[in-house]
């Protein structure tokens, strides 16, 4: 029998499949935000954002 210490089993990379499920998230969360944002309901609320910021802008108060 040989006195060799046993093998380690190989190191897995967790941080890369973190790494890389958060960039896909990020992916699919800013193509997600671009096709909602061109149907109609998200042109409303792109439309309703901006007044409300025009207002708060010219008038000082929310």
């Amino acid at each position: 029998m040989s006195s060799l210490p046993p093998e380690e089993p190989p190191k897995r990379r967790v941080w890369l499949w973190v790494l890389v499920g958060i960039l896909l998230f990020c992916v699919l969360l800013v193509c997600g935000l671009g096709v909602f944002l061109t149907t109609g309901t998200g042109q409303n609320l792109l439309d309703d954002l901006a007044t409300r910021a025009a207002t708060v802008t010219t008038s000082g108060t929310p």
